[in-house]
Protein backbone atom coordinates (compact mmCIF):
# COMPACT_ATOMS: atom_id res chain seq x y z
CA UNK A 1 0.00 0.00 0.00
CA UNK A 2 1.34 3.46 -0.42
CA UNK A 3 0.46 7.45 -0.69
CA UNK A 4 2.98 8.80 -2.65
CA UNK A 5 3.53 12.07 -4.77
CA UNK A 6 3.72 11.11 -8.25
CA UNK A 7 1.07 13.01 -10.93
CA UNK A 8 -1.62 10.49 -12.24
CA UNK A 9 0.35 8.63 -14.80
CA UNK A 10 3.73 7.94 -13.09
CA UNK A 11 4.66 5.95 -11.12
CA UNK A 12 7.48 4.95 -8.65
CA UNK A 13 8.45 5.29 -4.72
CA UNK A 14 10.60 8.03 -4.57
CA UNK A 15 8.88 10.14 -2.37
CA UNK A 16 6.47 8.26 -0.55
CA UNK A 17 4.91 5.93 2.26
CA UNK A 18 4.86 2.63 1.90
CA UNK A 19 3.56 -0.04 3.93
CA UNK A 20 5.16 -3.66 2.80
CA UNK A 21 3.72 -6.60 3.93
CA UNK A 22 5.50 -9.93 4.10
CA UNK A 23 4.89 -13.20 5.44
CA UNK A 24 6.40 -12.71 9.27
CA UNK A 25 5.60 -8.51 8.85
CA UNK A 26 4.00 -5.36 8.27
CA UNK A 27 6.83 -2.67 7.67
CA UNK A 28 6.02 1.28 7.35
CA UNK A 29 8.51 3.33 5.41
CA UNK A 30 9.30 6.71 4.42
CA UNK A 31 10.92 7.56 1.06
CA UNK A 32 12.12 11.05 0.92
CA UNK A 33 14.11 11.88 -2.43
CA UNK A 34 14.39 7.37 -2.50
CA UNK A 35 15.86 7.41 0.55
CA UNK A 36 14.27 5.39 3.26
CA UNK A 37 13.15 6.41 6.87
CA UNK A 38 11.36 3.32 8.86
CA UNK A 39 8.91 4.16 10.78
CA UNK A 40 8.03 1.01 11.98
CA UNK A 41 7.57 -2.65 11.82
CA UNK A 42 4.49 -5.41 13.09
CA UNK A 43 5.23 -8.87 13.40
CA UNK A 44 2.28 -10.68 11.25
CA UNK A 45 2.19 -14.10 10.02
CA UNK A 46 -1.35 -14.27 8.50
CA UNK A 47 -2.71 -17.80 7.26
CA UNK A 48 -1.54 -18.06 3.72
CA UNK A 49 -4.42 -19.77 2.05
CA UNK A 50 -7.09 -17.23 3.15
CA UNK A 51 -8.45 -13.69 1.75
CA UNK A 52 -7.76 -10.35 4.27
CA UNK A 53 -9.08 -7.18 4.13
CA UNK A 54 -7.89 -3.93 5.32
CA UNK A 55 -8.72 -0.79 6.00
CA UNK A 56 -5.43 2.02 6.15
CA UNK A 57 -6.63 5.49 7.53
CA UNK A 58 -4.06 8.56 7.62
CA UNK A 59 -4.95 11.97 8.98
CA UNK A 60 -2.86 15.16 10.58
CA UNK A 61 -3.27 14.40 14.16
CA UNK A 62 -0.65 14.27 17.10
CA UNK A 63 0.98 11.61 18.84
CA UNK A 64 0.43 10.04 22.04
CA UNK A 65 2.58 13.17 23.45
CA UNK A 66 0.49 15.61 21.65
CA UNK A 67 2.84 16.69 19.03
CA UNK A 68 1.30 17.41 15.50
CA UNK A 69 2.48 14.00 13.02
CA UNK A 70 0.66 11.72 10.31
CA UNK A 71 -1.52 9.49 11.76
CA UNK A 72 -1.31 5.89 9.59
CA UNK A 73 -3.49 3.04 11.43
CA UNK A 74 -4.29 -0.13 9.65
CA UNK A 75 -6.57 -2.57 10.26
CA UNK A 76 -8.02 -5.94 9.20
CA UNK A 77 -11.37 -7.55 9.28
CA UNK A 78 -11.76 -10.68 11.32
CA UNK A 79 -15.12 -12.13 11.55
CA UNK A 80 -16.83 -8.86 10.72
CA UNK A 81 -15.28 -6.33 12.49
CA UNK A 82 -12.46 -4.04 11.85
CA UNK A 83 -8.95 -5.43 14.76
CA UNK A 84 -5.99 -2.78 14.54
CA UNK A 85 -3.16 -4.53 13.40
CA UNK A 86 -0.09 -3.31 16.33
CA UNK A 87 -0.45 0.36 17.28
CA UNK A 88 -0.78 3.70 15.73
CA UNK A 89 2.25 4.76 13.35
CA UNK A 90 3.28 8.39 13.82
CA UNK A 91 5.60 10.68 11.54
CA UNK A 92 6.69 13.64 13.23
CA UNK A 93 8.22 15.25 10.30
CA UNK A 94 4.55 14.70 8.42
CA UNK A 95 6.37 15.06 4.67
CA UNK A 96 3.84 16.22 1.89
CA UNK A 97 1.10 17.22 4.67
CA UNK A 98 -0.49 20.20 2.11
CA UNK A 99 0.52 18.63 -1.08
CA UNK A 100 -2.49 17.89 -3.28
CA UNK A 101 -1.34 14.76 -5.03
CA UNK A 102 -0.73 12.65 -2.05
CA UNK A 103 -2.36 8.99 -4.47
CA UNK A 104 -3.31 6.25 -2.57
CA UNK A 105 -3.71 2.52 -3.75
CA UNK A 106 -1.58 -0.61 -4.04
CA UNK A 107 1.50 -2.41 -5.60
CA UNK A 108 1.89 -5.47 -6.00
CA UNK A 109 5.09 -7.27 -7.56
CA UNK A 110 4.52 -9.86 -10.20
CA UNK A 111 6.32 -13.19 -10.50
CA UNK A 112 8.84 -11.64 -12.58
CA UNK A 113 9.58 -8.76 -10.14
CA UNK A 114 7.86 -6.00 -12.01
CA UNK A 115 5.46 -3.90 -9.95
CA UNK A 116 2.00 -3.55 -10.89
CA UNK A 117 0.03 0.16 -9.46
CA UNK A 118 -3.01 1.01 -8.54
CA UNK A 119 -4.37 3.74 -7.65
CA UNK A 120 -8.24 3.87 -8.09
CA UNK A 121 -8.97 2.29 -4.66
CA UNK A 122 -11.99 3.37 -2.29
CA UNK A 123 -11.00 6.67 -0.09
CA UNK A 124 -12.79 7.86 1.98
CA UNK A 125 -12.46 11.59 3.86
CA UNK A 126 -12.97 11.52 7.50
CA UNK A 127 -15.36 13.58 9.41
Amino acid sequence: MFRNQHPLGETGYANTYWIYFTQTQIEFTRYVAGAATPLGVWAWAPPPDEWHRFRLTWYSGTDGDGSPALVIILEHQVAGEWVQLGGNVYDLDEHWKDSEINRMGAMASTFYGYPSWVDDTELYQKG
